[in-house]
């Protein structure tokens, strides 16, 4: 078998693209010293732990992101303003500090700092500078030996003790204002090496050949990485590495430090394998190209079964994503590594001159004013946004790659009631929304089933298929939430073009280009790199363990990205635990009687299958008998996780913060969504919008009285099982709600039927309009109707304080990026992307290596 390996480009940068890895395995230490619950920081706290970003702590949590450990102990020397030791009968050399936790109780942010481990051990705030170093050294008496300092990494890294005692971190840090904020750095390199799990057997690990595990000498008393250099020792060894946990993708990830300040030449054998069946053989790999191994750097190097990059001017094509996926990637240069894009999978509603309710213009229809000319847009496309030099995205303005499907609705006078195969014979008036590819003006007369083709539709002509609009440039009005503008592109793309060979390829200069490699003059271009970008959640959970779980974003609107699954925790964020109160064994929900019991909690839905249509079922599903569909007592935790079956919580979680994850990203927030929120996501959608944000799993239909599937199937898929008047909905914008229907003052309701979500309630004092006023939050409820408002029948507002543990719904988090104007952009006509980022948007540290089995 041909085992060639390669190294897939799997980036992190601190653009807000928090691709993670899904830990649960690794356990937070106990604390030696309580944590200091305080109000403001107290009069002790001088020595601020900052992390710019992810890579100077010292703990890896996950592939990219790392801290300090509460009581790790770090080393201190004050300096003169010359750089010099101060006055060691004043201030003590090698002081130790140890670290510790402010926590803010309005906040519930947690923030590191350092305190003096004695008394003894207090530095006076008035010098000039002070060195950091970890990890502390007891044998250093004077800054002088840390400017000749000797360090040694171990070569058994496997355990995550010898994987930290083999890392050096440092800093050289002065007083700003009130505090010292340290920024400690890494004098090693880093090296992580991910492997699918086919290729090694749980409990091996990779090896890294022939690696310098001696620095005989460096300075620590420098002020910056870059002039962080030094000799490594001659000898070599190899280091066995440290396990830590899955890449999202779900391949083992493994790490090790190793010296920097060398070079490995092209071919140089740098990893090996155990062979997965074990025994004597191994399997080598070497470097597809020379490079240097730099202080702070991590160098990636990924082995799996697919076959080598091919060349950098192949085609690359955006990858199909399904509704379960993120819709969203960082675009980033193949050779720097840098962001210099954000695409997004995303519904564009471009309807001027009409209102939210009026039915949709359908895309390509022409809209024209007295001096320009444009076109209605009611469509799903690929869209481009530039970086700014701040590290965020400007979405003022967006270059549309490729139109992808567009939306045809029942009552635009174009579409019938067919719906789209696998469903049968189906000829209900009801209609709905449907999603034929862009171009296709989908007219059938109703005379056999809809397969998704041009077929029986009166236009038959390559002119009548196409709507020559890919390459066009979006303009947004931020205030407003809407587009302002379509520009027409110069260009005239097919759609069989646009779908076979555009691409994001990045120009001489560094900037992202939008390519139809037949139609484009300079052709070919480097090819950029597409990285998934999600909303990390990451909590504590019930046995101890710092979990991650990436969920998939969509943008829908201006600057809304929201979670396209419903949150799935046990835990708040801090790791204290929801009450679950289903009942164990049978279907239903045990509740306290004493409504003073309840505690912030949730359960999982269930329904007595036909009882929607006032029957009673039993069903035969994979040789079992249900008479309900009870996902508690029916399934195991990771059958609910293959089914994405999410938890209904109940109003008392939203009572404080602990349920919201903070975004690591500065320029990126995370919300729970407000009652104005979704307000403006519905305007936005416009008509229909409800039937735009479900999902489009609705039990199939087999004629016009039976099912290709039973209700129990189509239950544990999260589709619509009964619909009204039978809509089917087309899910555009990827949020893809499922009908897990809700739980209302000690009963289910429409389970199959509809999907709500909880939203928070605004203040409505005076001076404090965005605040949250926990008590009174509200739960959203959508079914196939097209909500043209927010009345009772959609939006139910509960007063009731003591009923607040007695009705539950999902949960839905939505990410905004900062440093966006909202007041609209301009309009800008070319393909180019323009000025390229600036390199200070992002540092570079992720360096990504192919590897060539030694065969």
């Amino acid at each position: 078998m041909n085992r060639i390996k390669y190294i897939f480009i799997s980036l992190m940068l601190l653009t807000g693209l928090m691709w993670s890895c899904e830990m649960a395995e690794i356990v937070e230490p106990e604390a030696e010293v309580g944590t200091e619950v305080v109000e403001e920081y107290p009069d002790s706290v001088y020595f601020l732990l900052s992390a710019p970003n992810p890579h100077t702590r010292v703990v890896y949590a996950d592939e990219f992101r790392s801290e300090f450990e509460r009581e790790d102990i770090v080393g201190c020397f004050a300096l003169n303003a010359d750089f010099t030791q101060a006055d060691p009968a004043k201030y003590k050399p090698n002081a130790r500090y140890r670290v510790a936790i402010h926590s803010n109780l309005e906040t519930h942010e947690d923030r590191h700092f350092l305190a003096p481990l004695t008394v003894s051990d207090g530095l006076e705030r008035d010098c000039p500078h002070y060195l950091f170093y970890y990890p502390y050294n007891e044998e250093i008496t004077s800054l002088a030996e840390l400017k000749v300092y000797m360090h040694e990494v171990k070569v058994e890294q496997v355990t995550r003790d010898d994987y930290e005692a083999s890392d050096l971190l440092w800093d050289i840090c002065e007083p700003d204002g009130e505090y010292v904020h340290v920024e400690m750095d890494h004098a090693m390199a880093n090296v992580i090496v991910e492997v699918d799990t086919a290729l090694i057997k749980k409990g091996d690990v990779p090896v890294l050949l022939n690696m310098p595990v001696s620095v005989p000498s460096m300075d620590l008393v420098k002020t910056s990485l870059a002039d962080m250099v030094y000799e490594v020792a001659d000898g070599r060894d190899n280091v066995r590495m440290w396990e830590f946990g899955k890449s999202v993708a779900g391949n083992y990830m493994f790490r090790a430090i190793i010296p920097a300040c060398h070079t490995i030449t092209s071919g140089s054998l740098i990893l090996q394998l155990p062979d997965p069946e074990g025994g004597d053989r191994v399997h080598n790999y070497r470097c597809q190209k020379s490079f240097n191994i730099e202080p702070g750097r991590n160098y990636h190097f990924t082995v799996t079964e697919q076959s080598g990059l091919g060349d950098d001017n192949d085609v690359v094509i955006p990858p199909v994503v399904t509704d379960d996926e993120t819709w969203l990637y960082d675009v980033l240069d193949p050779d720097t590594k840098q962001p210099v894009g954000l695409l997004c999978k995303e519904y564009l509603h471009f309807q001027p001159g009409r209102t939210y309710q009026d039915a949709d213009q359908v895309t390509g229809t022409d809209y024209t004013t007295a001096t320009e000319t444009s076109k209605y847009i009611s469509s799903q496309a690929w869209v481009l946004y530039k970086y700014k030099a701040e590290g965020v995205p400007d979405l003022n303005t967006g270059y549309v790659m490729q139109f992808i499907t567009d939306v045809r609705g029942h009552g635009d006078g174009k579409t019938s009631g067919i719906w789209p195969l696998p469903h049968k014979g189906v000829t209900d008036t009801g209609g709905g929304l449907f999603t034929p590819s862009h171009g296709h003006e989908w007219v059938s007369s109703g005379g056999g089933d809809w397969s998704g083709d041009l077929t029986a539709s009166g236009q038959d002509s390559a002119e009548g298929k196409e709507n020559y609009m890919h390459g066009g440039t979006i303009t947004w009005n931020g205030s407003a939430n809407r587009i302002e503008w379509f520009t027409m592109p110069t260009e005239k793309v097919t759609n069989a073009q646009a779908a076979t060979q555009a691409h994001i390829a990045i120009d001489a200069d560094g900037d992202p280009f939008l390519c139809y490699n037949e139609i484009t003059d300079d052709a070919p271009h480097k090819i950029a790199i597409l990285s998934p970008h999600y909303l990390v959640d990451r909590r504590v959970s019930k046995n101890r363990t710092v979990e991650e779980r990436v969920y998939p974003l969509v943008k829908i609107g201006y600057n809304q990205f929201w979670m396209s699954l419903s949150l799935r925790s046990a835990t708040q964020i801090d790791g204290t635990p929801l009450t679950n109160y289903n009942t164990v064994g049978s279907p239903g929900v045990t509740l306290p009687a004493d409504n003073d019991d309840l505690q912030p909690g949730y359960i999982y839905s269930n329904a007595k299958l036909g009882a929607v249509y006032g029957q009673n079922t039993t069903e035969v599903v994979d040789g079992n008998t249900y008479s309900y569909y009870d996902p508690y007592n029916q399934y195991t935790v990771e059958e609910r996780e293959q089914h994405k079956i999410s938890p209904l919580y109940n109003f008392m979680t939203l009572q404080g913060s602990g349920m919201l994850p903070t975004s690591a990203f500065p320029k990126a927030t995370y919300s729970m969504p407000r009652r104005s929120d979704i307000v403006t996501m519905m305007e936005y959608l416009g008509w229909h919008s409800g039937m735009k944000i479900m999902t489009r799993g609705v039990r199939t239909r087999e004629g016009t009285t039976g099912y290709l599937e039973t209700e129990y199937e189509a239950l544990r898929g999260g589709k619509y099982t009964h619909g009204g008047a039978n809509k089917f909905g087309a899910n555009i914008c990827g949020f893809d709600l499922r009908a897990e229907g809700y739980f209302f003052n000690g009963g289910f309701l429409n389970v199959g039927v509809s999907g709500a979500f909880l939203l928070m309630e605004e203040s409505t004092g005076a001076g404090d309009l965005g605040a949250y006023i926990f008590s009174l939050p509200y739960y959203l409820q959508f079914n196939n109707a097209n909500p043209s408002g927010f009345g009772s029948d959609v939006c139910v507002k509960i007063w009731d304080t003591p009923n607040l543990g007695k009705n539950y719904a999902t949960i839905r988090f939505f990410m905004q990026f900062a440093g966006q104007d909202d007041t609209g952009g301009l309009v800008v006509n070319s393909l180019s992307m323009g000025t390229k980022a600036s390199a200070g948007q992002v540092e570079r540290r992720d360096i990504y290596v192919g590897v060539d089995e030694v065969l």
